[in-house]
C-alpha cells in the first residue's frame, strides 16, 4: 500500500509540474499580450502628437525678420522686374544723352 502512495505521490508530482509551467507560460503570454496592446496603443498615441505639432508648425509659420514672406517664384518676377526697369533707365538715360550731343 505504501509503494502504491508513493508511486500515486510520484505520478501527481510529475502531472503538475507540466501543468504548473504550461499555466506560468499563460500567465507570462497574457502579460505579454497586453504590453503589446499598450505599447501599440502608445505608439499610435505618440504618432498623432507628431501629427498635430507638424500640423501647428507649418500652419503657424511667421515670417522672420528677414522674410518678407514672398514665396521664391515671386521674387523672382520681383527681381526680373527691377532688371527690366533699370535696363530701360539706362537705356532711356543714354538715349537722352545722345540727343543732348546731337
Amino acid at each position: 500500500m505504501l509503494d502504491y502512495i508513493l508511486h500515486r505521490s510520484a505520478l501527481n508530482l510529475q502531472m503538475e509540474e507540466p501543468n504548473l509551467i504550461k499555466n506560468n507560460l499563460k500567465s507570462e503570454m497574457d502579460q505579454v499580450t497586453a504590453l503589446k496592446t499598450s505599447l501599440t496603443s502608445e505608439l499610435e498615441l505618440l504618432k498623432n502628437q507628431i501629427r498635430i505639432e507638424i500640423l501647428n508648425s507649418t500652419n503657424s509659420y511667421q515670417p522672420g525678420p528677414s522674410d518678407d514672406g514672398f514665396t521664391t517664384k515671386t521674387r523672382r518676377k520681383r527681381i526680373k522686374s527691377k532688371a527690366i526697369t533699370q535696363y530701360y533707365d539706362f537705356y532711356l538715360k543714354s538715349t537722352e544723352n545722345r540727343n543732348v550731343h546731337n
